[in-house]
C-alpha cells in the first residue's frame, strides 16, 4: 500500500522495505539488483540503509537507467577533444562524452566518428540546464543486460 507522508506526498518505502526483507530473509537471496528509473535517485541511500540494518551489508545493488528514448540515427554535428555532439532533435544536440563512445579506450572521438556520421545513441540524462547527455556504449550494455535476463 502507498503510505502518505505528513506533507501529503505518497511514498512506497514501506512496500520497498517489505519486498527486500522478503528477498533477503524469507527467500534467502544472496544478492538483489534493482533497476530503477533515474527519477528515483533520492531513494537509494534510504533503502540501502534499511538493507544494512537487516544485516545484509552491501548485497543490494541499485542501477539507475534513464528510460527516455532511443535515437536510431542521430548525426555527428561537432567533434571536440572531450566528445561528440550528436543532433538528436531539430536544433538540439546532445553530448556523447569520449568515455561513452565505445567499450574499448577511445583516445579522441575522431578516432571513431566523423562529421555527418549516423550513430545510434541512448539518452542517459537531461540535466537541470536542459543539456542532453548521450551514450553509444550503453546501447550495447542494455542489449546484453536484457539478453542475460532471459537466460
Amino acid at each position: 500500500r502507498v503510505v502518505i507522508k505528513s506533507d501529503g506526498e505518497p511514498t512506497y518505502f514501506g512496500v520497498d522495505c517489505a519486498y527486500h526483507k522478503n528477498k533477503f530473509i524469507e527467500r534467502n537471496f544472496d544478492r538483489v539488483i534493482n533497476i530503477w528509473g533515474a527519477d528515483h535517485h533520492g531513494d537509494i541511500k534510504r533503502l540501502k540503509g534499511f538493507v544494512r540494518a537487516l544485516g545484509y551489508g552491501d548485497r543490494l545493488e541499485i542501477l539507475l537507467m534513464q528510460f527516455v528514448s532511443l535515437k536510431n540515427e542521430g548525426r555527428v554535428a561537432r567533434i571536440e577533444d572531450f566528445g561528440a555532439f550528436i543532433n538528436v532533435l531539430p536544433g538540439q544536440d546532445g553530448l556523447v562524452h569520449v568515455s561513452e563512445i565505445a567499450w574499448n579506450r577511445t583516445n579522441h572521438p575522431s578516432d571513431v566518428l566523423k562529421l555527418g556520421d549516423k550513430v545510434k545513441v541512448i539518452v542517459r540524462e537531461i540535466d537541470n540546464l536542459g543539456r542532453i547527455n548521450l551514450s553509444m556504449k550503453a546501447l550495447r550494455s542494455l542489449f546484453l543486460s536484457c539478453r542475460s535476463l532471459r537466460k
